[in-house]
């Protein structure tokens, strides 16, 4: 989940207003904004549920649908992975004998192999 909808969801929580009490103290009369206050901290509990509700919604439609990919596609994603494997050995083979037995910088610049390290090195980083 988003930092932003976490935020979101964290401002939603502190707009839901206090309130003085569920009925007025005052017998026969209704204190003025009382009314108001009331609405308004029941609209704000009303939005407050209706976001959580919706969010842990989300969480679940994302986690199931993270646990769909991996069963249904797991073949398909280590076929990939195997080919892109496959793809960057074949890369890496077509380096090595520009390496003239070089097995560190060092030894690359000795043997006047440098480009072909460099090559190699942006290899690992991809």
């Amino acid at each position: 989940m988003s930092p932003n909808v976490l935020r979101g969801f964290a401002d939603i929580c502190r707009r839901v207003p206090d309130v003085s009490a569920d009925l007025p103290h005052h017998l026969g009369k209704i204190p003025e904004g009382w009314l108001d206050e009331m609405i308004d901290h029941a609209t704000a509990v009303a939005r407050y549920t209706q976001s959580r509700n919706i969010l842990v919604g989300l969480k679940q439609t994302a986690a199931s649908r993270a646990s769909s990919i991996l069963t249904t596609g797991i073949d398909r994603i280590l076929t990939a992975l195997n080919d892109d494997l496959t793809q960057l050995l074949g890369q890496v083979a077509e380096i090595v004998h520009e390496l003239n037995g070089a097995a560190s910088a060092e030894q690359a610049v000795t043997n006047d192999a440098g480009a072909a390290w460099k090559h190699l090195t942006a290899l690992a980083d991809d």
